[in-house]
């Protein structure tokens, strides 16, 4: 299937991405990049329309699910990326020069290197593609995160994430990140998101959501 083409990782790129879990776990999040399926299900929401879309990834990595969001973007399409550890950026740089559809779109796309939370203000994205480790974050950050994102959404605005059921349940049951982890878990169960798949080839396996209108959601824990 032509939608599930997906461009390999260099095993330099795959050594790459796992010294920077190892210098970055809280930003990087898993020891291995997405897989072909589970970028495809976060790429999703650009299927299946008929308008141009403004796209935004949030935590492309080495470029795993910017793949994805290439191989179905069309001509008026535009995709700003977002990634905050410049060493990523240069990785993903020199991968996406193999990209297929990256030459065709490359005039319409920006990296910005930045935290989510810095985005800069401006026109409002059609879909957000979100590949950021929440369950590593602690509550004001990603309470943060949301709010300036639906700064940056309309109605309409739909936004995909992932988290590693199986990793969360485990370190809940063990404690690491115990209170922060169960404060973020509680917030994201508030948004309203759909589980649109699960991946379990994906390394760990992986659940996928889409958020629906992304503007308008509930924008902090209630208080008990």
């Amino acid at each position: 299937m032509g939608r599930m083409s997906h461009t390999p990782h260099s095993l330099s790129d795959t050594v790459y991405f796992m010294g920077e879990f190892i210098r970055q776990f809280r930003l990087t999040g898993s020891l291995f990049p997405t897989s072909a399926r589970a970028a495809a299900l976060m790429a999703s929401p650009l299927e299946g329309r008929e308008q141009p879309l403004r796209v935004l990834e949030l935590g492309p990595g080495t470029g795993s699910v910017t793949s994805a969001v290439l191989a179905r973007m069309r001509e008026g399409d535009t995709l700003d990326i977002c990634e905050i550890n410049p060493r990523m950026v240069e990785v993903l740089q020199r991968r996406m020069e193999g990209l297929p559809g990256y030459q065709a779109h490359r005039a319409r796309m920006r990296i910005l290197v930045c935290g989510a939370q810095e985005l800069p203000l401006g026109t409002p994205y059609d879909v957000i593609v979100c590949s950021l480790p929440f369950g590593n974050f602690d509550l004001p950050l990603v309470e943060a995160i949301f709010s300036r994102l639906r700064q940056l959404s309309h109605a309409e605005t739909r936004m995909t994430w992932f988290e590693y059921p199986e990793l969360k349940r485990l370190r809940l049951l063990l404690g690491g990140h115990g209170a922060p982890l169960a404060a973020v878990t509680a917030y994201l169960g508030q948004q309203g998101a759909e589980p649109i798949g699960r991946v379990y080839g994906n390394l760990p396996p992986l659940q996928a959501f889409l958020l629906k209108p992304l503007k308008g959601q509930p924008s902090a824990v209630q208080a008990a």
